[in-house]
């Protein structure tokens, strides 16, 4: 997390982790398989410098599957936060839901409020932080993405990389009043 001394109500950038941030592998948890989508820091430190609050809102159904921990989820999160910072960007804070209805796990295979489309990680954001939700959006990389920032009323902007550079999405977002 942040330095939590300016709480000051600020919109945010909800981003969806495995195929915004980083390459979305399936099931990546383990730190030496990061590879991060070029430019992710450089958007995240545009951000950054904006003003805005920037949360990683994902689903990590792997957990609800057995196929790993939330503890190795936290590492991974670790890792990619400490590569950012390398870069001079950082998260605000990290979200995810470990649910899953399919899942191995029993405690963990429940259909939630938290695993998107549904809002809950950006509920909770929101609960956290003092967000400015007019000026806020998401970038996701699936419908589920949108269809949780639809629910919890803000712009969703589906990302593909692809196709484009994060970079020049979140210039555009900033451009066209989210900034």
């Amino acid at each position: 997390m942040a330095d939590t001394a300016d709480r000051s109500i600020r919109p945010a950038a909800f981003l969806d982790r495995d195929g915004v941030l980083n390459i979305d592998r399936g099931y990546t948890f383990r730190p030496e398989d990061l590879k991060m989508i070029p430019t992710a820091a450089a958007a995240v430190r545009l951000l950054n410098d904006a003003g805005f609050y920037v949360f990683v809102v994902s689903n990590q159904s792997g957990v609800a599957r057995g196929f790993y921990t939330e503890a190795a989820v936290d590492l991974f999160n670790k890792h990619i936060q400490d590569i950012l910072k390398g870069e001079g960007a950082q998260i605000d804070a990290f979200y995810y839901c470990p649910h899953h209805p399919d899942g191995t796990i029993k405690e963990l295979a429940i259909q939630c409020r938290c695993r998107k489309p549904a809002p809950g990680m950006l509920e909770q954001a929101a609960r956290d932080w003092p967000i400015d939700l007019s000026r806020s959006f998401l970038i996701g990389d699936k419908d589920d993405d949108l269809a949780a920032a639809r629910a919890f009323h803000i712009r969703g902007v589906k990302f593909d990389a692809q196709a484009g550079s994060l970079v020049d999405l979140v210039r555009k977002e900033l451009a066209t009043g989210a900034g």
